[in-house]
């Protein structure tokens, strides 16, 4: 078990736009501002260490409400929830490729989401605001037992644990008939009985019998032939050199869908304090320096390409 404090930035995206359920979004937005979030997490804490026997890594949550459509730097610590009406579908902001959780809460009546065009991990309705706070309580104990097993030494960048969600995915498949379609799944799902009560000891014995199924199913550390390729041909080129840890770009490349993609490499770390924080940002929020390197989407390349005085570009595919 990790003992190191879990810090996270609890942040809910708000549309701003009028809609038919304005009314419920004003009153989830007030919800949000005065819940005492932190108080009852420290309540769902105790009862999760009671049913496991054990103690939990600390957790520290800052809360922080922001409009969709404000300029936001998040960083790694950050969870991020995007709330918004069911009359209106959104366009995810890029900033949903750094996070290994980013759920979409859609107000008001279900609506159809194909999940193969669904850039979120995870998309559900909500009619109370009772089900906002369930829904973050998932998320942050799935993340405390994440660190109590250990995980996050397996699973280190952001690749990596968005492919310990799909395991989680998989895992719940085994034993359902209705397959899950969505990239993430909190297993307190199987444990509240329809209420937003959690049953803490059934929630243990899932994440026991998923521990048992990761030993069996977990994936290769060895790299396959084409992300050996592609590291070989990236840390072959004169630019990059031996500047590159060829186990961290294969950590990064591991896990990747058929698609286009950029390697973007830091020449040089700018002297303006706004254009650091901003680079900072597209290098999925870690310390800047001469070498930090990135694995992002071919579309996002205009994002990127603004910086080139600072940057270079390797193109490769995945087919």
């Amino acid at each position: 078990m990790s003992n190191m404090a879990i810090k996270r930035k609890l942040i809910i995206i708000f549309m701003t736009e009028d809609n038919e359920n304005s009314e419920l979004l004003n009153k989830i937005s007030l919800f949000f501002q005065a819940f005492d979030f932190k108080n009852q997490l420290r309540i769902s804490n105790g009862k999760l260490k009671e049913a496991l026997k054990a103690e939990l890594p600390p957790l520290n949550v800052v809360r922080g409400a922001k409009s969709y459509d404000e300029v936001i730097h998040f960083d790694d610590t950050c969870i991020r929830f995007c709330v918004h009406d069911s009359s209106k579908r959104i366009n995810a902001n890029e900033f949903i490729n750094y996070n290994s959780h980013v759920i979409e809460i859609i107000i008001g009546e279900p609506v159809n989401v194909n999940p193969n065009n669904n850039p979120f991990e995870f998309s559900i309705n909500i009619q109370t605001t009772e089900e906002l706070f369930s829904i973050v309580e998932d998320v942050m104990l799935d993340i405390q037992m994440f660190y109590h097993y250990g995980y996050d030494k397996d699973f280190q960048t952001i690749t990596e644990r968005k492919q310990f969600s799909q395991l989680k995915v998989d895992f719940c498949n085994t034993f359902l008939s209705e397959k899950i379609q969505s990239k993430y799944y909190s297993f307190s799902t199987f444990c509240k009985n329809g209420s937003t009560d959690l049953d803490y000891n059934e929630y243990v014995k899932l994440w026991n019998d998923f521990s048992t199924y990761l030993k069996k199913n977990k994936p290769s550390s060895g790299a396959s032939s084409i992300t050996e390729d592609i590291v070989n041909r990236i840390t072959s080129t004169p630019i990059y050199g031996k500047q590159i840890s060829r186990k961290k770009l294969t950590n990064k490349l591991t896990g990747l869908k058929p698609e286009k993609y950029l390697f973007v490499y830091l020449r040089s770390k700018p002297h303006q304090k706004k254009t650091q924080s901003i680079l900072q940002s597209l290098f999925s929020g870690t310390t800047l320096k001469r070498g930090s390197f990135e694995i992002v989407p071919y579309k996002m390349r205009c994002r990127y390409e603004r910086y080139k005085r600072y940057i270079s570009f390797y193109y490769f595919e995945i087919k």
